[in-house]
């Protein structure tokens, strides 16, 4: 059975692929995703646009920790 935050990221992903973001991911040997990439379209075009202005947030935090 998935986990929970299996699922709530497969949704996740599954909502970035409808709604036409890009994204990209990495994963463990275990299948759990480790790196996650996403950004409108949009939030693109003007990264083209101007290529020296750029906000990127991250977060390294595991809110599902299930150990």
């Amino acid at each position: 059975m998935e986990s929970v935050a299996t699922m709530t990221i497969s949704a996740l992903v599954d909502e970035l692929q409808e709604e036409g973001f890009f994204y990209k991911y990495k994963y463990d040997n275990s299948g759990f995703i480790t790196h996650l990439f996403f950004a409108h379209n949009d939030s693109i075009s003007l990264n083209h646009q101007y290529p020296t202005n750029s906000l990127v947030q991250t977060e390294s935090e595991n809110e599902f920790d299930e150990g």
